[in-house]
């Protein structure tokens, strides 16, 4: 992230509220954050393009950090204002004490690969085409893509993809017990094909994932996800 000298911050702090006649300002960021599940956005542009994620730390150097502790910088920036302002300023608090968070025992509640296609219901929309996820009003998540291969014997074939965002699991669904098998996994900007292995009456599952949105620059109006 983001990294500011202290005294780049103090120097401008001074600059700004000497400037005559006078200035409005604040500090951005003043206190360090946290980006959480596909908030955290990604930076590359363009479609197919390699997936650059960012991290979820949002502390970008601020005098306040990301875990709220008072930092130099903090310390810096207070006693200047202090001093410019040429008041005394009350104390701060003292920083909290951290520890380690511990084992976390995760439970199971969903399970992909058991779904039943025939209890959707009205979850499932019916298009000619496969669509991004933003035609269906959906910004971030997982989407799923089902469709019949009209195979009435077991093999092969050649799939590719015009386009799709940002990671696709590809399964084929048995028509007579509804259990799904998987076979690859395609990550956009390394490959848009694959080969396909069915078996007789399958469907085609593809389960895509957005991994996050182009936060800023280049790209962003054309940064769709799913399969297109």
């Amino acid at each position: 992230h983001q990294v500011t000298s202290t005294k780049a911050v103090t120097y401008s702090i001074n600059a700004m509220f000497n400037y005559k006649p006078y200035v409005y300002f604040n500090l951005y960021l003043a206190h360090g954050g946290t980006l959480f599940a596909y908030w955290a956005g990604s930076r590359n542009g363009g479609r197919n393009k390699p997936i650059v994620r960012i991290v979820t730390s949002y502390d970008f150097d601020c005098p306040i950090s990301e875990s709220g502790d008072l930092t130099y910088k903090f310390h810096s920036v207070r006693r200047l204002i202090g001093q410019l302002k040429k008041k005394k300023l009350p104390d701060p608090p003292a920083n909290t004490t951290k520890t380690a968070y511990g084992k976390v025992l995760l439970t199971q509640v969903y399970r992909y690969e058991g779904i039943d296609s025939s209890q959707l219901g009205n979850w499932a929309t019916i298009t000619k085409e496969a669509q991004a996820m933003e035609m269906f009003r959906q910004y971030q998540g997982l989407r799923s893509y089902r469709v019949d291969l009209n195979e009435k014997l077991p093999g092969k074939r050649y799939l590719q993809f015009k386009g799709f965002a940002d990671v696709l699991y590809v399964f084929t669904e048995n028509h007579a017990t509804n259990n799904l098998t998987f076979r690859g996994k395609l990550v956009r900007g390394h490959q848009l094909y694959m080969t396909l292995k069915y078996e007789a009456d399958d469907k085609l599952v593809i389960l895509a994932e957005g991994a996050g949105h182009i936060a800023w620059g280049f790209g962003q109006n054309d940064d769709i996800k799913g399969v297109f």
